[in-house]
């Protein structure tokens, strides 16, 4: 009985305490920046032969994740 009189004040704060996680989250607010790992400053200029797609190319290769997803496409074509 106490539930089916007051169930209405039990939504009415989930559905405002999930809008607040909501804002929260998607905001980023509380992130802290300064945690991250910094990007290595190891950038190689192309030469004057390679092309602008090689020499993106190359860049991305830098990255083992990237170049692991790279062949793991390249295999899969």
């Amino acid at each position: 009985m106490v539930t089916d009189v007051y169930s209405h004040i039990l939504d009415d704060d989930r559905r405002n305490n999930a809008r607040l996680f909501e804002e929260a989250f998607y905001s980023g607010v509380g992130k802290d920046l300064t945690k991250q790992e910094p990007e290595p400053q190891t950038e190689t200029a192309p030469s004057a032969n390679v092309s602008p797609d090689t020499a993106t190319l190359l860049k991305l290769l830098q990255n083992p994740e990237m170049a692991a997803l790279l062949k793991t496409l390249a295999k899969s074509l």
